[in-house]
């Protein structure tokens, strides 16, 4: 579900940080595929934070709901 922030939070996380987001749909319930997602993203997430001491997404996200 395409939600009305993803947009800005995509444009704010290039602009900022160089980071391009890509919406894959998102996971609904479980398997395999909604598994490797989660985990991709977690590895991406401590990546980002080891490199900018805090998380750019998190913060892109709040910056777009705001």
């Amino acid at each position: 579900m395409h939600r009305s922030w993803d947009d800005d939070a995509a444009k704010l996380a290039t602009d900022s940080y160089g980071i391009k987001m890509i919406r894959t749909g998102g996971c609904v319930g479980s398997g395999p595929e909604c598994s490797y997602d989660m985990a991709y993203n977690q590895v991406v997430k401590e990546h980002l934070k080891a490199r900018f001491g805090f998380d750019p997404i998190d913060r892109v996200i709040d910056e777009a709901r705001a």
